[in-house]
């Protein structure tokens, strides 16, 4: 049988305890709403960090390039024309044809290889109609792209890029690469230095018109 405890809590001192667990209960729920409250302001910059943490480099920085044809690769069947292509802005580079209307987007980009500062310079297209005006930053000064007139033998492919030898773009511009792309050497008859070579990898849109949007330009001596 359990045991009484006779006059060990008083009427008034359960009423005096009852309150103040009723003062702390309603304590604690006044916390926890806070609490709730808290957390829902703070879902707002939650999300904005972790949208930004999880955003792609490429995001922050759009390239200056058309997007390329998805399936559209530097090997992919149909590209023939980017040879045509090619070979008129050549012929007008050498001096030896007309400006190519239909192969020159409205702005090309010019680059320059890494050895020789990594460089590129935007140009419009009525200033290409110059051939001088094609001019690249090399080590702290502006080269001249023409080749000279000398460089009379030319070796073109597609889908490759130049530095005497025959190499992929991907290993010296990755972002290009995805762009259809011809390589192109030229060298004196009879060269036998790769000092003698120019080399330069033209790159074209894969929509529309599929006009040249960038040049590549890498020389042995860099």
């Amino acid at each position: 049988m359990p045991k009484i405890y006779r006059n060990s809590v008083g009427p008034a001192s359960l009423v005096v305890s009852f309150r103040e667990f009723l003062e702390q209960l309603a304590d604690v729920e006044y916390r926890a709403r806070r609490m709730r409250s808290s957390l829902r302001m703070r879902k707002i910059p939650l999300l904005i960090l972790l949208t930004c943490a999880c955003a792609p480099d490429d995001a922050r920085e759009a390239p200056p390039l058309p997007r390329p044809e998805e399936g559209v690769g530097a090997q992919s069947s149909g590209n023939a024309g980017f040879e045509s292509s090619a070979r008129s802005v050549l012929a007008f580079l050498r001096g030896s044809g007309p400006f190519p209307e239909t192969a020159i987007a409205d702005s090309v980009t010019l680059y320059v290889s890494p050895e020789a500062g990594g460089g590129s310079m935007t140009y419009g297209r009525e200033q290409l109609r110059d051939r001088a005006a094609w001019r690249v930053p090399v080590n702290g000064h502006q080269a001249a792209v023409a080749p000279a007139a000398e460089l009379t033998h030319a070796t073109m492919r597609l889908g490759t890029h130049f530095r005497c030898f025959e190499q992929a773009l991907a290993t010296r511009f990755p972002r290009l690469a995805s762009y259809p792309h011809v390589g192109v050497k030229l060298e004196p008859d009879g060269g036998d230095s790769c000092l003698q070579t120019w080399n330069a990898t033209m790159v074209f849109d894969s929509l529309g018109a599929r006009p040249l949007i960038a040049l590549v330009y890498d020389q042995w001596e860099w």
